[in-house]
Parts: structure tokens; sequence; C-alpha cells
């Protein structure tokens, strides 16, 4: 059915594995609907149900179904996710991940670059510089896109980047 097809292809731009109850915030079915969903695909092998999670049987038919969606749609699923994330409450690094994955997919700009910024403080604070790294350096990369009230970026690379890098401004 065409609602069996959205809620699959929501799965897909949800990304490998999908959980019910984020499936069913984003999706915006009743959950029995998107149950029925997930069962049909497991039956004809697209999922697996693994009692936690469903999990895509191949990368190549998540991506195949993911483009089932268009452009439009999967900027929306993305922007849903980051608010029934967002909703959940929370601040651990894998949340802060998980949401700015969503929140540059769904071009939420502000919301990516607060996140990625989150997640570089995380990373620095915990010792893994690399990370910080790479979560500064992307949020970086972000900055072209943001609305003009940002922080100068010069000051906002100095006091984040250069300190998780172990460097000193002097």
């Amino acid at each position: 059915s065409a609602d069996a097809g959205e809620v699959l292809t929501a799965a897909a731009i949800l990304g490998r594995q999908v959980q019910l109850p984020m499936l069913t915030a984003v999706s915006g079915y009743p959950e029995r609907q998107v149950i029925e969903a997930l069962e049909g695909a497991s039956r004809a092998g697209l999922l697996v149900d693994t009692g936690e999670a469903y999990v895509f049987s191949h990368d190549v038919v998540r991506e195949v179904v993911e483009t089932l969606g268009g452009s439009e749609r999967r900027r929306m699923v993305h922007r849903q996710a980051v608010a029934v994330l967002e909703a959940g409450g929370g601040d651990d690094s894998e949340r802060n991940t998980r949401i700015s994955y969503h929140a540059v997919r769904g071009e939420a700009w502000e919301t990516a670059w607060r996140y990625l910024v989150r997640g570089g403080e995380q990373a620095t604070s915990a010792g893994a510089v690399r990370a910080a790294l790479r979560y500064y350096d992307e949020a970086l990369d972000l900055c072209p896109r943001l609305a003009s009230s940002r922080p100068p970026v010069a000051a906002w690379v100095s006091s984040a980047m250069l300190p998780a890098a172990g460097l000193d401004r002097t």
C-alpha cells in the first residue's frame, strides 16, 4: 500500500537501522500501520526484525528505497527526526551525533551547527582530539550557510578549535 511505501521510505531515510518509536513519530502514521508496514517489509526480505530494531537486509536495499522519496521528502524526514530526538532530551554524544547528522541532511543549518559544536566540546572534554576536530571542521563548513547573527567565525575557531588541537592562542 501507499502507506507502507511511505513508512518504508521514512525508515530508509532514517538509516540502516530504525526503531519503532522513532519511525512512528517521524512517519506520522499510527503505530499499528507502522508495525504492519515493517512486518510486510520483513516478510519480503527487505528488513530484518532483530527484536530491538528493524535493520535493512542490505545497504543497497536501503539506498534504493531511500531514493523513492524525493529530495524534499528526505529533508522533511530528517527535520522530523531532529525534532523527535530533541524532544527526547539528554545530552550524550551519540544523541548529539544523530541530531547533527539529521540536521545537516535536513538542511537545518543552525541546529546542525549547534549540535556539531556541542559534539566538539564533548569530544574535547573527553580528550578525543581527532573527533573534536572532525566535529569542529564540519561546523566550520556550515558557517557560510548560517544566519549573519552567528558570532565571528575567527573568534569561534580560536576559542574552540585551537584548544581542541592542544594549541595555545598566544
